[in-house]
């Protein structure tokens, strides 16, 4: 029996390869896949793989079922493997970044041959342990089912069991009604019982498949906790055969589930079977509008220490807001305390709706060490690429950074047509300015990062990302957000993280090119005045004396350098906001750090200097550069 085990390990992206005698990595839904995984797929012989986006691991069953010749079958899942070797125990959590060999954690939890086929010489099928849904759920498992998934289509197949395969109904009857199932379809059975419950699941699903509307909205629309239908009523299926082949007298042998998942993300499963855990799951992450779909709707994005900013570009907004007219603000963050969000939702105007909500819930089901950031930047720099998810509800959505002020009303250029294209954004005009001859240019290797990383056709197609307009629906369509997840994936490290990956994601094309009065720099006379004299100069200086929305980029704020020219438009505004006093005293800090910084520096480079002068050969002179060095750390550290 040894050499005739076919469990298959479904997987539908990269991920760590589990693999043995016994486990044969299977790419599910290969038929209908963007990528190809570099081993087997469902989409040979006879096969089901291109209803793999209803189906789920189902294409896997089936595949097995129709094409493999083994003594014993079975699926587990690349995030979810069985743990043959501890019977005894309960579920396992395991990060993902703790996996140094995929091979050694298989033969750990026994999942090779001779392993297996010992186990099944007094079993005749293998199954994960059954869970109490008391344990996240208040009712039985037909309640969780209906409270979590689309509620008729269980009561579909139960109809169908009663009517084609009597002699299973009363074994699901008894299912439902518990508390207890063998969630997620881990399962190893002996041949001539996988192959059976094949033909029952099938049966099911193949006249279930002819009563579904794929066209329903919370099917297409493409969120794949709803768009699987058929892969949760085959869960249940599984379960139901198991009970029906347990009141046979066959033997099931239950062991724990190991669950895998990156570490900070909810490595545990069965939270997901709470209630409204899948089908409702876009209805709850996607933003509910407050005045219907003819708001002007804008989003922003703010931490804790932005906040304040975010709110003096929030009073921006209102002040120039028509008022025959409804805005719909979002103020979009990972983790934000009460006070700040109740500050800002505070500045709310009877046609101005302003909401803190919480992005966490999609954002920890991602790998947090993707996202790549440095110097100024934050990881809420890329929250933006959940727009289409996050604002699924709505057909377009203005996005402006929080360190700007709008100097007209932003439903001008919110109700500009962008046709089909993904976003309307304003041309990078530093670029133009500076060219590739400056010196800090050439350090960066800007023009060859933007050819080779980036992959741009021209570098004059370069936006700049803190305005835009996004079109959800043509977002949606094409997948933009998994397609940017997947460019930062390629690019790894980009200069200016969120940025660098939508324009080389859109290389140009794709966008509705926008007035740049929408998106006018500041820092243009004391960051860019090695392009005074050039017409592109010219034309960025032309464009701050009328801004529409000016933008205060670059690392230079105007709430610590306020005599820079026009920070007095910031502090126009500022001063009217719940944030003013924490603003100024920001400012009074950083002014504060500043000088404690400037002076250990000049004590430090002295002591350098002196080190240099005697070779390094008196001891205390380095000693006493490196005090300094650690105090301008730890002075940086305090005011951070």
């Amino acid at each position: 029996m040894s050499e005739k085990i076919d469990i298959a390990v479904c997987y539908h992206k990269q991920s760590p390869v589990f693999q043995s005698d016994a486990l044969k990595p299977m790419h599910v839904g290969k038929a209908i896949s963007k990528v190809d995984l570099g081993f087997r797929g469902d989409d040979t012989g006879d096969n089901i793989s291109a209803k793999n986006k209803w189906f789920g691991e189902d294409t896997g069953f089936y595949w097995l079922w129709k094409n493999s010749d083994a003594a014993v079958k079975g699926i587990m899942h690349y995030r979810r493997l069985l743990d043959l070797r501890s019977p005894n125990e309960e579920y396992k959590n395991i990060a993902l970044e703790d996996i140094e060999s995929p091979g050694e954690l298989v033969e750990i939890l026994g999942l090779n041959a001779k392993n297996i086929s010992e186990i099944m010489k007094d079993a005749d099928v293998i199954i994960r342990k059954k869970s109490d849904i008391r344990d996240w759920f208040d009712g039985n498992v037909e309640e969780q089912y209906k409270a979590s998934h689309i509620p008729e289509y269980l009561d579909y197949a139960m109809d169908i069991i009663k009517r084609y395969f009597p002699e299973i109904a009363s074994a699901a009857k008894a299912v439902l009604a518990g508390y207890f199932g063998h969630f997620a379809n881990l399962v190893i059975m002996k041949s001539p019982l996988f192959d059976a419950m094949c033909e029952f699941r099938h049966g099911v699903l193949e006249r279930l498949e002819k009563m579904v509307d794929v066209n329903r909205p919370e099917i297409a629309d493409g969120w794949q906790h709803t768009a699987r239908y058929a892969a949760f009523v085959g869960e249940r299926l599984t379960m139901f055969y198991v009970e029906y082949l347990r009141r046979q007298g066959q033997k099931i042998a239950e062991f724990p589930v190991v669950n895998i998942a990156p570490r900070g993300t909810a490595i545990c499963d069965d939270k997901n079977y709470g209630a409204n855990a899948y089908t409702n799951k876009a209805e709850q992450e996607a933003i509910e509008p407050v005045f219907g779909k003819g708001a002007i709707t804008a989003m922003m994005v703010a931490d804790n220490k932005y906040a304040p900013y975010a709110g003096v570009m929030l009073q921006s907004i209102i002040e120039n807001a028509n008022p025959n007219k409804n805005y719909d603000i979002a103020i979009v963050s990972g983790e934000i305390t009460d006070k700040n969000k109740k500050m800002l939702e505070s500045m709310a105007r009877p046609n101005v709706s302003v909401r803190v909500i919480d992005i966490s819930g999609i954002v920890d089901s991602i790998d947090a060490g993707m996202f790549y950031i440095h110097s100024h930047f934050t990881v809420e720099t890329y929250y933006r690429f959940f727009i289409p998810k996050l604002f699924a509800k709505y057909d377009k959505v203005l996005y402006l950074d929080c360190d700007m002020v709008s100097l007209r009303d932003i439903a001008d250029l919110y109700e500009t047509n962008i046709g089909g294209n993904w976003w309307g954004a304003a041309r990078e005009n530093m670029i133009s300015c500076l060219g590739f001859t400056d010196g800090t240019f050439e350090k960066r290797k800007l023009l060859p990062y933007m050819k080779d990383t980036l992959k741009m056709d021209s570098p004059f197609d370069y936006f700049q990302a803190g305005v835009m307009i996004w079109n959800v629906r043509a977002c949606v369509k094409d997948d933009v957000t998994d397609k940017l997840l997947a460019r930062l994936k390629e690019i790894g490290k980009p200069y200016y993280p969120d940025q660098d990956v939508m324009n080389s994601l859109a290389n140009g094309k794709h966008i509705h090119w926008l007035s740049q009065n929408w998106n006018v720099a500041w820092c243009v006379p004391f960051l860019w005045w090695k392009g005074e004299g050039t017409e592109a100069y010219k034309t960025a200086m032309h464009l701050l004396e009328n801004p529409f929305i000016l933008h205060y980029c670059s690392h230079i704020k105007p709430w610590i350098e306020t005599s820079r020219p026009n920070a007095h438009y910031f502090w126009k505004f500022a001063r009217k906001t719940p944030f003013y006093e924490i603003i100024v005293k920001a400012e009074q800090l950083s002014a504060e750090k500043e000088r404690k910084i400037k002076k250990l520096t000049r004590k430090a480079r002295k002591y350098k200097v002196l080190q240099v002068l005697t070779v390094g050969l008196v001891k205390s002179f380095r000693l006493r550069k490196n005090k300094y060095r650690n105090e301008i750390k730890q002075v940086e550290e305090m005011y951070n």
